[in-house]
């Protein structure tokens, strides 16, 4: 039992940097004010060189009044960051902070996202 344990351990995989949330006024007003804003509708991300690598989501209430859609499209944003975007920060020498922001008023879905995040990705590879 022991050993078949330790094989699963070993088995698994992690990414060599793992992300953390991204937590704290400071810091999010920090990376706001300092980062760079890269777009591809309905997605906009906003990137910081940091000391620790970390990640946000955030939809706005304006266009989704019910917080049960606003938390389904943050978990397809959470999704599609580690599918998409951290393969992509992971390439780079440096540690950021990352915040990406779901602006169209339709709701999404897991599809249309992944294609906007691929070209999102495309982008992040030619600014950075």
């Amino acid at each position: 039992m022991l050993m078949s344990l330790m094989l699963i351990y070993q088995t698994i995989h992690l990414p060599q940097t793992i992300l953390i949330r991204l937590k704290g006024k400071k810091h999010i007003e920090q990376l706001f004010s300092e980062g760079k804003k890269i777009s591809h509708h309905p997605l906009t991300l906003v990137v910081m060189v940091n000391k620790t690598s970390s990640y946000g989501v955030s939809v706005g209430k304006r266009h989704f009044k019910l917080a049960v859609n606003r938390n389904k499209i943050k978990r397809l944003l959470r999704e599609v960051t580690k599918k998409f975007l951290e393969p992509v920060l992971d390439e780079k020498k440096e540690h950021y902070s990352v915040m990406l922001l779901y602006t169209s008023k339709k709701m999404p879905t897991i599809d249309s996202l992944e294609k906007e995040a691929s070209k999102l990705a495309e982008k992040i590879t030619q600014v950075l």
